[in-house]
């Protein structure tokens, strides 16, 4: 797994001079690819704060918000250095607390630039908060109705008050924060399908080494009952050999992998800050070696009404048609990840969606 997968943005992202920077890393060539991409928006997203700085009238500078906004830039850049040990970015990865800092600090120096732009810099950002306040908060939302009309407010005035930026300010952190608490739900998400993936793929793989050690204790080969009699095991011979278990397991998680691959291209997704798509490739794959054991031994004990015991050379071919028909059980796993990421949620213009 690499650190693409804590992209917090879910918007794009704001460009100075339309280069996108990245920040080189030290360390192995693939650990620095791995990495750039969240860097690389963090560093953008910083860029323009310090381009935003540079806009800041004279009077206003060396004063606590100023300061404030430079501190925050600071911590955010000081959180783009890469974490050396294993452990260390495992445990940051599935926690997503560098990610998360990095952006809480770019999103509160944004937040207090707001009180010591000129105006006519601050009314151009009046747009972009509605838009995120239109992704984040739901049609009948009265808090939604409540912060649309007070941006209207703001906008319609004819002078721009430090209530009026302090209001800005607030309601463009409201809604960023429940949209922090769809990515926590996200994340969250995320680590259940990869435990529950890696989970599965360990006991699929302990039964595979047991029936390797003795290929009586699970077997998938058909009764001698069943023509014709020499065509028993998935090798069409009568013998069970160590590596049957494996074979139907393999089968079925390539075929999951198709059914995921399938899945996935019928569906819309936009970048999304914990890679959903790719965790439920990963269980769609355990899933399917799952499936397709259990509906091996099943079809070969005469449990499936409508079809009867088949050959062992058949086994492998009914272990994929097992194996793909896992889509079946994980469609809810796919209902549930669209419900976590609205697409009204993924564009929003300069925000961070995420945390």
């Amino acid at each position: 797994m690499s650190e693409d997968m804590e992209t917090a943005e879910l918007g794009p992202v704001p460009q100075v001079g339309g280069v996108v920077e990245t920040v080189r890393a030290s360390g192995p060539w693939w650990r620095d690819r791995s990495s750039a991409a969240w860097r690389a928006r963090v560093a953008n997203r910083l860029d323009v704060v310090d381009e935003d700085l540079t806009r800041v009238p004279l009077e206003s500078r060396g004063s606590g918000e100023y300061l404030n906004v430079e501190w925050a830039g600071r911590e955010a850049r000081d959180l783009l250095a890469p974490s050396t040990g294993r452990g260390e970015r495992l445990t940051l990865w599935l926690s997503g607390a560098r990610i998360e800092r990095a952006w809480a600090a770019v999103r509160r120096a944004e937040g207090t630039l707001l009180l010591i732009l000129p105006e006519p810099m601050v009314r151009s950002r009046i747009r972009e908060i509605e838009a995120l306040v239109e992704a984040q908060f739901a049609s009948r939302d009265s808090q939604r109705k409540e912060s649309l009309d007070e941006l209207k407010n703001v906008r319609d005035s004819r002078e721009l008050t430090m209530l009026m930026r302090e209001t800005l300010r607030a309601i463009r952190a409201q809604a960023q924060f429940h949209a922090d608490l769809r990515m926590q739900e996200v994340r969250r998400f995320r680590n259940l399908l990869l435990a529950s993936a890696t989970a599965l793929m360990l006991l699929l793989l302990t039964l595979a080494i047991v029936h390797a050690l003795n290929p009586h204790f699970v077997s998938v080969c058909a009764s001698s009952s069943v023509p014709p009699v020499k065509d028993l095991c998935p090798d069409g011979t009568v013998h069970s050999r160590r590596t049957d278990l494996f074979q139907v397991e393999f089968v079925g998680a390539i075929a999951g992998l198709l059914a995921a691959l399938v899945a996935l291209a019928r569906s819309s997704h936009t970048p999304s800050p914990y890679s959903i798509p790719s965790a439920q490739v990963m269980f769609k794959a355990a899933a399917g070696a799952a499936t397709a054991l259990v509906g091996v031994l099943l079809l070969q004990g005469g449990a499936l009404v409508g079809l009867s015991k088949q050959p062992g050379s058949s086994v492998l071919a009914y272990a994929a048609l097992f194996g793909f028909a896992q889509q079946i059980l994980t469609r809810l796993v796919d209902e549930k990840a669209g419900a976590l990421a609205p697409a009204k949620a993924r564009h929003v213009g300069g925000s961070t969606a995420a945390p």
